[in-house]
């Protein structure tokens, strides 16, 4: 993906779960990568995670690749990540930087419907658009 059509969103710090289920590993600080897995037979919302060598390592947690998933599908986000630590024999810590794409930029935008979902939604774009100024 082409830096130049990402918008930088935020960090999210999370880990590589069930690592000890794969034999290729990974170093503090290395970058790592990000593939969506829909037929995991665990989790139709998996999203591996990959080493610089491109070797699967281990999966988000689930209650992240939950809501990202669907936005990874959908092209809206881009995930890039680094290792944060060495972490132990279960979990590895990780730093999941998320980019909107350009098709994903319309998450941002402030509807005009008067509901309370579109109302979050624009107080959270509204509250981002500005910490961006």
């Amino acid at each position: 993906m082409n830096d130049g059509q990402l918008h930088f969103l935020g960090i999210i710090y999370s880990k590589i779960v069930g690592i000890q289920y794969y034999e290729a590993e990974v170093d503090e600080d290395e970058t790592i990568h990000f593939e969506r897995n829909p037929k995991n037979e665990f989790d139709f919302n998996a999203i591996e995670v990959h080493n610089s060598q491109f070797e699967a390592v281990g999966h988000v947690p689930k209650n992240y690749s939950v809501f990202l998933a669907p936005l990874i599908d959908q092209r809206k986000v881009f995930l890039k990540g680094k290792v944060e630590d060495e972490g132990n024999d279960w979990d590895v810590p990780i730093e999941i930087q998320v980019h909107l794409t350009k098709k994903g930029i319309v998450i941002l935008d402030q509807g005009d419907e008067d509901n309370v979902r579109q109302i979050k939604h624009n107080m959270v774009a509204a509250f981002y658009n500005k910490a961006e100024q």
